[in-house]
């Protein structure tokens, strides 16, 4: 699923909300913006690079995002080359190393 721009999803909140007599798009368009903006915390890799002042915090997102990209590489790199069926026995073992360090 990709990431839909602040600006559209107001525009189709603002469309879903239209129907009612009392309202206008065009009042109703910075104002969803202005709240979409306010509570959507977006960190994604493709809206790093228009971060601003690049914190601890997003720099430790960005790391993890990252992190999780080459995870991804290599499982599905392994399930190439084993087989989906095959994967069952790594999952296995996984799951048997995470039971070792949670209580």
């Amino acid at each position: 699923m990709e990431d839909i721009k602040t600006k559209e999803l107001a525009e189709i909140i603002v469309d879903s909300v239209i129907e009612e007599p009392y309202f206008s798009k065009e009042s109703l368009v910075p104002k969803i913006t202005a709240l979409i903006t306010g509570f959507r915390l977006n960190l994604a890799t493709t809206n790093y690079k228009q971060i601003g002042n690049k914190t601890k915090v997003s720099r430790l997102i960005r790391s993890n995002e990252l992190q999780n990209l080459e995870r991804n590489f290599w499982k599905n790199e392994l399930s190439k080359i084993v087989g989906k069926e095959n994967m069952k026995n790594y999952y296995e073992k996984l799951d048997i190393e995470r039971s070792r360090w949670m209580p």
